[in-house]
């Protein structure tokens, strides 16, 4: 996230992100409907990070799954699946 994605996060209360690969801002759900809703924004003590509590409607990662964070790391190098799937990606990204 960006100041700009950052600001428009706070006038509509919903995400906004910077996307690397469009290179622009972009609306959380504006292509799969799977939107976020933001009820608070933390901040930290040093006023370089944020966390945003949303209202999560339906997966937040393009991979299907509820949340981005699916996975735990088993040190040194394991791999869990700790996450559900929510939608097909195929379905919401064709084309």
């Amino acid at each position: 996230m960006n100041k700009e994605a950052l600001q428009r996060t706070i006038e509509t209360s919903m995400a906004h992100y910077w996307s690397t690969s469009r290179k622009k801002i972009w609306l959380k759900g504006e292509s799969s409907g799977h939107i976020q809703r933001v009820d608070e924004i933390l901040v930290d003590c040093d006023m370089d990070a944020i966390i945003l509590k949303v209202e999560q409607k339906g997966g937040a990662c393009h991979t299907g799954h509820y949340s981005c964070f699916y996975r735990r790391l088993i040190p040194p190098k394991k791999l869990e699946n700790i996450g559900r799937k929510v939608f097909n990606p195929e379905e919401i990204y064709r084309g």
